[in-house]
Formats: structure tokens, sequence, C-alpha cells
């Protein structure tokens, strides 16, 4: 049997095994770990650009065609030909090419990716799709520009989260303020996503002046209690920030395709740092 035909049977058994929850579970995971990494192909086709995988495909691209589908829906109504759209946390690129061919040559994408081999992999997707409206920065965002610590995982590329103070597996990276970075910058922007594994608050508090002066902008973070508090905030303080810059909360529920308006007390109920769940979360001002 070919290498193909066994990855076609185990997109089955993995779509059939996430649906119902049981790759959460370490032993899924690894198992996961292991096919990929023999059997992926190196690339894939989504919606018509090419994309260079990493080692292990760590958002599991080759073998879910459903991947984050509400997320991708929801982007492709709310982007138009034009926007600046801002990727932190850009990881291979899958949103950031995304992003380009919505926002078209009259429009701009900013992506940041602090992790090297992601970046690499970055690069050459958009290269490989010949996209001419993508700046990308292989920096992290905080707060304010400063030099930080990546803490990484050896085993999953979409898992790096930044810290102050040195750890194993970690390097060195430049970080900087999305205010700071734009500080020249007189264009509007548009959408902001970050996926930044629970750095959000601290790029939050570096893009006052962006939110101040882009009064239609919409933002759409992950909200993961238990990262928040490990990267020194915490999820009634992230909300509160979001809250004060006069944002509304619309939870974006991948298990019923739905995108559902909700509250800080509902986040905050639901998600703890002691399930360790999240959920991502698109923020509008009305």
């Amino acid at each position: 049997m070919s290498n193909i035909k066994i990855l076609e049977i185990y997109k089955r058994f993995y779509n059939f095994a996430g649906g119902r929850g049981f790759a959460r579970f370490p032993f899924i995971r690894a198992i996961n770990n292991y096919v990929l990494f023999k059997l992926k192909p190196a690339e894939i086709i989504v919606d018509g650009d090419r994309i260079i995988l990493d080692k292990y495909d760590a958002l599991r691209l080759s073998i879910n065609k459903n991947y984050e589908s509400v997320i991708k829906r929801l982007v492709k109504e709310k982007i138009e030909k034009g926007d600046t759209v801002l990727d932190i946390g850009a990881n291979i690129g899958y949103y950031t090419l995304i992003f380009a061919r919505l926002a078209g040559d009259s429009g701009c994408v900013f992506a940041f990716e602090p992790e090297p081999n992601n970046f690499k992999l970055l690069k050459k997707n958009i290269e490989c799709n010949n996209y001419r409206n993508v700046t990308l920065e292989p920096l992290a965002v905080s707060d304010k520009s400063k030099r930080m610590r990546l803490c990484f995982n050896r085993n999953n590329q979409a898992d790096n989260r930044l810290i102050d103070s040195s750890m194993p597996n970690s390097i060195d990276v430049g970080a900087i303020s999305l205010d700071d970075y734009f500080k020249d910058y007189s264009g509007k922007i548009d959408f902001v996503k970050i996926d930044a594994q629970g750095a959000e608050a601290g790029i939050i508090k570096g893009m006052e002046g962006i939110l101040l002066q882009n009064n239609n902008i919409k933002l759409l973070v992950e909200f993961w209690p238990f990262g928040l508090k490990y990267c020194g905030s915490n999820a009634n303080l992230f909300l509160e920030l979001l809250s004060g810059y006069g944002f509304d909360f619309y939870e974006i529920r991948s298990t019923n395709d739905q995108l559902v308006r909700t509250s800080a007390k509902v986040l905050l109920d639901t998600y703890t740092e002691e399930k360790q769940n999240f959920t991502n979360l698109f923020c509008l001002r009305v």
C-alpha cells in the first residue's frame, strides 16, 4: 500500500478521533507526530496556494481539510481589497497567504514570526506564491521593544511561547511593540490576527496608539487563560483590557460552526487556568 493511501486512511481516523476530543490525549498526539513525520507530503495546496509544511505538520494541514473552517470563513467575510492586515504569530503562513489574497494588490499584510524555522518556511511560502503585498518580520511582538526568550516545543512548531527569563529549549529573540513598529506609518490598519500562545495581553498593551487611531479595527485573538497566566497576565485583566478599548466579544465555536456573541463572565466561567482550555474571539466595536 502506498504512503498516499495510508495517509488517506489515517485522515479518516484523525478526523473521527479529533471530532470526539480524542486528539487532546498525549498518546494520540504522539501517534499523529509519528505518522505525519513518516507519511506527510512536503507541501499541500490550499485555495490555490502552495504551502510547504514543517517537519511534523504541526497545524495538521495535510490531514485536516477543514482546518479552522469557521475562522477561515470569518476572515473571508471581514477582510476586503485594500485592507491592511497584521498577522501576529504567523507560523508558516497559512493565514498570511489567505490575508494576502484577500487584501489584494491595493492592500498589504505585515506578518511577524520570531521562531527561525517557522520564519524560513513563512518566507518560502510567500515567495513561492509570488505575493508582493506582504512584509515579513522575524520578530516577536510585545508590550515594548526589547529582547526576550522564546521557549519552543521541539515536536510542535505551533507551540512557541515568549518568556522574560531563560529556560531550557529557549532562544533569544527580538521583540517590538506594534506602536513602535508603526510609529511612522500613516495608513489605516483594518484587521489584526493575534495567536501568541498566551502573550496576547502584552501585544494589546503595546498597540494602544493603533487601537485609538483606528476606530473600525477588528481583532481575531486566541483566549487561553492558562497561557495568559504563563506569560505573566491573567484572563480577567486581558478581557478588561479589550473591553476598555470598546470591543465586544464574539466567540468562534468550531464545534458547531458558529460565531456567537458572548460576555467576559461567560468566557471566564467556561475557560479556566485549571481546565487549560481555550477558544478564539472575534473582537468588534459596535
